[in-house]
């Protein structure tokens, strides 16, 4: 079946990508929200902020400080999928699954009928 356990290194690595792709994609939202907050800088709204940043610093200012970042991401991201990941498979938690009744994988919806 598909639904092989992989190991630790396969999870970390896995964690590690989703974190990377997830700050990439909102990483420039929180440049806005933290250029917004500072002191001494007055942008009338989101959208003068990121048009301000642009003019002044190119489309790489939105990214400033992600290297930074992305030191803290990837470990967080990667422990947090492994142990996940891990717990995914106790008997404990399968336990809470059936407890709170989700299903492990989406049942497929019954195939309505028109009756008139």
């Amino acid at each position: 079946g598909g639904n092989v356990p992989q190991g630790p290194l396969y999870s970390l690595g896995m964690g590690a990508t989703a974190g990377i792709i997830a700050q990439t994609a909102c990483y420039p939202l929180d440049t806005i929200r933290r250029r917004m907050q500072l002191k001494g800088k007055n942008y009338k709204s989101t959208l003068d902020a990121i048009q301000t940043i642009i003019k002044t610093e190119g489309s790489l200012g939105l990214y400033r400080g992600i290297s930074a970042n992305t030191l803290k991401v990837i470990p967080n991201n990667a422990i947090r999928w492994m142990v996940f990941e891990h717990l995914k498979q106790s008997p404990a938690f399968k336990q809470l699954f059936v407890r709170f009744n989700v299903a492990e994988t989406p049942e497929k919806p019954a195939p309505q009928t028109n009756r008139v």
